[in-house]
C-alpha cells in the first residue's frame, strides 16, 4: 500500500500551513514568529490509512478538496 499511497501523494497539489515558533516583543506588544511549511501529504495519508484504513485516505482527500475547492471561493 506504501508505493499507492506514493502515487496518489504525488497526484495533490501543494498545500501550505503556518505555524507559529515563539514571540517577540515590538512596541510593547507580543509578535509571533510565523513560518510556512509545506504539507507532507504522503505522511498524512500514510497514518490516515493506518488508523482508519480507505476510509482515511478518502476522508483526506475529501479534505484537500473541500479546501481547493473554499480556496476557489
Amino acid at each position: 500500500m506504501r508505493k499507492e499511497i506514493k502515487e496518489i501523494a504525488a497526484t495533490i497539489p501543494v498545500v501550505r500551513e503556518q505555524h507559529i515558533s515563539g514571540f517577540s516583543v515590538v512596541d510593547g506588544k507580543r509578535v509571533p514568529h510565523m513560518y510556512t511549511v509545506d504539507v507532507n501529504h504522503e505522511r498524512r495519508l500514510r497514518k490516515a490509512y493506518e488508523s482508519q484504513g480507505i476510509e482515511g485516505i478518502k476522508q483526506y482527500l475529501d479534505s484537500i478538496i473541500k479546501l481547493q475547492n473554499d480556496k476557489k471561493a
